[in-house]
């Protein structure tokens, strides 16, 4: 396999009826607005991206990519908040979390 950069999710998507719209990322961790034609800013999601590797699904290969967690991830590595303000605290707190863990600075691969 290859040794190259994932395929970004991406900044905007529509799934299930809603429209999801990055606001905010840093590293793997994001934060999209989720809307409805119906209602806007339904709620706000905080996410921790996977990096999937190269694979062969049914006989299609699927480039190495990053990938949103799914419903049944949501408490893991997903959480959903009913204000921006209640988001941006899991966001910083998980970035906080993850520099400090891995011992990552603002300059270092994980700043944005």
């Amino acid at each position: 396999m290859k040794n190259y950069q994932p395929k970004k999710v991406k900044s905007t998507f529509h799934t299930n009826g809603l429209s999801y719209t990055q606001i905010k990322r840093n590293g793997l961790i994001t934060i999209y607005e989720v809307s409805s034609s119906i209602t806007p800013a339904i709620n706000f999601e905080v996410a921790i991206l996977r990096v999937m590797p190269e694979e062969s699904i049914k006989g299609v290969i699927y480039p190495k990519r990053e990938r949103y967690p799914s419903n049944e991830e949501f408490g893991n590595l997903g959480w959903s908040h009913p204000t921006l303000e209640d988001a941006e605290k899991r966001f910083d707190l998980l970035v906080k979390s993850f520099r400090d863990m891995h011992g990552y600075d603002d300059s270092g691969p994980w700043a944005a």
